[in-house]
């Protein structure tokens, strides 16, 4: 994978499309449109770490305490990945495939909350193409570990059942080291590392870790996104700043991030929808 650590360009530049973020929204995207020719820039706040500097531990300083971002706001609190791979390094890797019920729920709002044109049938074509990219296994009761033996047991006990679930992991690599949620040292889990980001560079994708996309504006017809590029051990501290202009931005930068840097976009945008960034702090800070 080319590493474009070094390019912290301060200079405005222009490009086809910006993705901000590299998780799974913004790593699949990129791929897809890296592939069809476009130029493509992913723009991720954290770090690139690669697998062989994934500490087994959560001391301050070490990779555990870098790849989490955590946003606290009124009413909500989010957990989320915070480097190149996004969720998918910090995740456990995990691949059910939503049931149908799930985007007809209505919950407390009296209507339903996923968008009409989500559902799972819209879906389904493109399940198949993600579990053979990353790819996704059904691991045998042979392959649970210990604490999933336990839990199995448990629901049986409780008349209940329990089914190994989908999952993205190369058993035979894996050595159940119980340490996936910081990082895969043994690259058993197939995180977007593996896959769709090499996968998006070999097409010629740029990925710039550290850089903190702060706003958008336009320019010109075109899109422009404000970035800072932060300091490897203190994301307080900003080393330079820059802008690039895209035809098209995909913002994918999580749940914590992508409301507030539309909430700071506004006086440029315009107003955003009254749901962004509702049960977040309003005073625009991550």
């Amino acid at each position: 994978m080319t590493d474009a650590r070094a390019n912290h360009s301060t200079s405005a530049e222009r490009t086809d499309i910006v993705v901000i973020g590299s998780g799974f929204g913004g790593a699949i995207t990129a791929y897809h449109l890296a592939a069809g020719g476009a130029k493509v820039v992913v723009l991720e706040r954290g770090p690139w770490v690669p697998s062989d500097e994934f500490d087994q531990g959560f001391e301050l300083g070490t990779s555990s305490t870098r790849i989490f971002d955590f946003v606290a706001g009124d009413g909500m609190s989010v957990l989320g990945g915070n480097g190149v791979g996004g969720g998918s390094v910090v995740d456990f890797a995990t691949m059910p495939r939503s049931p149908g019920f799930v985007f007809e729920r209505q919950r407390s709002i009296g209507r339903r909350m996923w968008p009409s044109v989500i559902t799972r049938d819209t879906l389904a074509p493109w399940y198949h193409p993600v579990t053979e990219a990353l790819p996704i296994s059904r691991q045998s009761w042979d392959e649970i570990p210990y604490p999933g033996g336990l839990w199995a047991a448990a629901c049986n006990h409780a008349g209940r059942t329990a089914n190994p679930p989908n999952v993205a992991i190369d058993t035979s690599m894996c050595t159940n080291c119980n340490w996936m949620m910081s990082g895969c040292r043994f690259d058993a889990k197939r995180s977007l590392l593996l896959n769709y980001l090499p996968a998006a560079v070999s097409h010629g994708a740029q990925i710039r870790p550290l850089h903190e996309v702060q706003r958008l504006s336009k320019a010109d017809g075109l899109y422009r996104v404000h970035y800072n590029v932060i300091d490897d051990e203190d994301y307080r501290v900003s080393t330079a700043s820059g802008t690039i202009d895209a035809k098209i931005v995909i913002l994918a930068a999580g749940a914590g991030a992508t409301p507030v840097i539309l909430q700071r976009s506004e006086a440029d945008l315009g107003k955003m929808p009254h749901a962004v960034g509702r049960y977040f702090s309003g005073n625009g800070e991550r």
